[in-house]
């Protein structure tokens, strides 16, 4: 069993069933994956909204259970994937060179996998109004700890001077 890393999927053409036929043969969700779409220079956003409605209509997440990351040149995107500009930008987490597990680590990543099929077989979308509700309340939670910390700064402030 090998660690996740990158996979890179060229998207050759920006046709409908071209795409649905490269996302079908590629491991979406078992991996964290690349989609190169740089090279189609003008057909890039059509290519892009063909993977969106692809992969809302499969009910494919692109940040469940592993990131899905785009290879483009657009300047402007407003779309369910991260763009990025150069292959420099993903983040190093899952940059690793393939090596053989040690015993602990085959478990650890025995229990990641039936974690990795559990969210598989989750509603996506139906789950993300409740992870951004979760997220909102550990913002405003954060928020006033900050605040907490500020006026308990100033009372000790308040007290040295008196």
């Amino acid at each position: 069993m090998i660690l996740p890393a990158y996979k890179e999927l060229l998207v050759k053409r920006s046709d409908r069933e071209v795409i649905k036929n490269l996302l079908a043969a590629s491991s979406i969700g078992r991996s964290p994956l690349v989609i190169k779409v740089d090279h189609l220079k003008s057909t890039q956003a059509s290519a892009l909204s063909i993977l969106e409605e692809i992969f809302k209509n499969n009910n494919l997440s692109a940040h469940f259970p592993y990131p899905i990351y785009v290879l483009s040149s657009l300047n402007e995107y407003n779309g369910i994937f991260n763009l990025i500009r150069h292959m420099d930008e993903l983040p190093k987490f899952y940059k690793k060179k393939e090596k053989t597990l040690n015993v602990k680590e085959q478990e650890a990543l025995m229990k990641v996998k039936l974690f990795q099929n559990k969210v598989l077989n989750l509603d996506i979308n139906e789950q993300m109004g409740k992870i951004k509700t979760f997220a909102n309340e550990h913002k405003k939670l954060f928020l006033l700890s900050k605040e907490g910390s500020y006026y308990e700064m100033l009372l000790k402030k308040i007290k040295r001077k008196k």
